[in-house]
């Protein structure tokens, strides 16, 4: 398993599944949103440190793609 160091405190600590959580980019919200970029906000892997409770990004998080399917998507019978 991999340690994970808080670049605040120096204390490395294991990247376990229960402390595990994604955390994205402050983004603009609302009308200057919509008016603004189409650009969505960076995600990453992070983890909060135990003993100074600091936010660890552990790395950035790319989201999922899903081809679209052209035309009607239903199974054929």
């Amino acid at each position: 398993m991999a340690n994970i160091k808080c670049k605040v405190c120096g204390t490395e600590f294991p990247a376990i599944r229960e402390r595990h959580y994604i955390s994205r980019d402050m983004t603009k919200m609302g009308l200057v949103a919509t008016l603004g970029s189409t650009d969505e906000p960076a995600l990453y892997d992070s983890f909060d440190c135990p003993n100074c409770g600091c936010q660890v990004n552990a790395q950035s998080r790319n989201r999922c793609y899903t081809i679209p399917c052209e035309g009607a998507c239903e199974d054929d019978d």
